[in-house]
């Protein structure tokens, strides 16, 4: 019971901002899809029938008169929105929201901070520190100390990594290039727009 309610507690609708922790990722992703609302069900006819109310994964056979299918799990998977997704590969839904200066620079950073340990390691105190502050950090950017703090690590890190991994001088420059205009003094991209707009 435990278990369930604390998913529950994370899980506050279909675009979740965190996962329920329980230090293991596929533990987490499981119990993160057995909360999430129902928002839709494949028939046996090939139709969909849009589910109605607060019916969760778990509740499926209660709320469809049938035992789930694995089918059916990997389509409610493609119904939620979390901000990173597993499926087969690590979808970070964000990145393409960015702008054409800022994706690259994104991409580097993430993949530097996936793929090697040390700059993971280097990167993980101060990410942990701010770990669940996905609301404050969207509202607020890097304004919280202890959120600048984990991004400056983050970005050290990767431009410390990227070398490693053989990653072009150029795209090194401009992560770190973006670290100094934008992260460390705890600017967003946005003020740039503004002053253009003016």
């Amino acid at each position: 019971m435990n278990r369930l309610r604390s998913a529950e507690t994370v899980s506050v609708g279909r675009r979740a901002l965190g996962l329920p922790r329980r230090g293991h990722p596929a533990a987490d992703w499981a119990a993160y899809l057995e909360a999430a609302r129902l928002m839709l069900v494949n028939e046996s006819d090939g139709s969909c029938r849009q589910m109605a109310g607060a019916q969760r994964f778990r509740d499926f056979q209660l709320a469809t008169g049938r035992p789930p299918t694995l089918d059916d799990l990997a389509y409610h998977a493609t119904t939620l929105f979390p901000p990173v997704r597993p499926r087969g590969f690590m979808e970070i839904r964000y990145l393409d929201a960015l702008g054409p200066v800022a994706w690259p620079v994104a991409v580097a950073v993430s993949y530097a901070l996936i793929v090697d340990d040390e700059a993971a390691a280097a990167a993980a105190g101060d990410a942990m520190a701010v770990a669940g502050q996905w609301a404050e950090a969207a509202r607020c950017g890097l304004a919280p100390p202890p959120i600048r703090r984990a991004a400056v690590a983050a970005f050290r890190a990767a431009v410390r990594a990227l070398p490693r991994h053989g990653a072009p001088q150029s795209l090194i420059d401009q992560v770190t290039d973006y670290a100094v205009r934008f992260v460390e003094p705890g600017r967003s991209p946005a003020a740039d727009l503004l002053l253009e707009s003016r």
